[in-house]
């Protein structure tokens, strides 16, 4: 029976899927390190921000990255490499969380295509709708693509009329698009023709 195995380089403070690698059988650890190369210029993010503290590289326990060339790697880049311990909870919950919204949100929802390169395609646009259009709560919601680049939050919509511009509002803390009391049309794509992928989106009323 054919199967898919996904490898995945997820960044933890943002949220965002950062690369993944598909195959029939476990990355062993010359590949995972062959994919984080090859994929490092888009996660300066998760290596290089000095700001934020305990910047650690979580490995599951049950596929060690034993590379001595990686571990070295990790070494110049000063990040710490730490196991995580699988069936244990909270060790791994924000890739787990990641991957049971992949399964709930996106590959529950289809006939599960039976030929890899089909799914593989189905993979790539629910990690492209994961990271483009859809808020999480804990980023304040903001898209993890927004978090990762840094992206203001964007103007929020004001339906009170009488609503005082320097009045404080919720969190993320923003402008007001337009004028209070602006009405607007609720409008709803879906990301590369899929159903299953919303866009919502706000367009100023006529």
């Amino acid at each position: 029976m054919n199967h898919c195995v996904e490898t995945a380089i997820f960044d933890h403070y943002s949220r965002t899927h950062r690369a993944c690698r598909h195959g029939q059988r476990k990355s062993d650890s010359a590949s995972i390190y062959a994919l984080i190369v090859a994929n490092f210029h888009m996660s300066w993010y998760l290596f290089d921000d000095l700001k934020r503290k305990n910047t650690s590289w979580i490995q599951s326990v049950d596929n060690k990255c034993t590379v001595t060339t990686f571990k070295r790697w990790l070494n110049r880049k000063r990040v710490k490499l730490r196991y995580g311990a699988v069936g244990q909870h909270g060790s791994i919950a924000v890739v787990e969380r990641f991957i049971r919204t992949l399964k709930d949100e996106g590959m529950r929802r289809i006939m599960v295509p039976a030929q890899r390169d089909t799914m593989r395609r189905e993979i790539q646009n629910f990690v492209e709708w994961y990271n483009e259009a859809r808020p999480h709560s804990v980023l304040n919601g903001q898209t993890p693509n927004e978090v990762y680049s840094s992206v203001r939050p964007r103007p929020r919509i004001e339906p009170r009329q009488r609503w005082h511009r320097r009045s404080p509002c919720a969190k993320p803390r923003t402008l007001v698009a337009g004028k209070p009391g602006d009405r607007f049309t609720l409008m709803i794509n879906h990301h590369a023709g899929r159903s299953y992928l919303p866009v919502v989106s706000l367009q100023r009323a006529a």
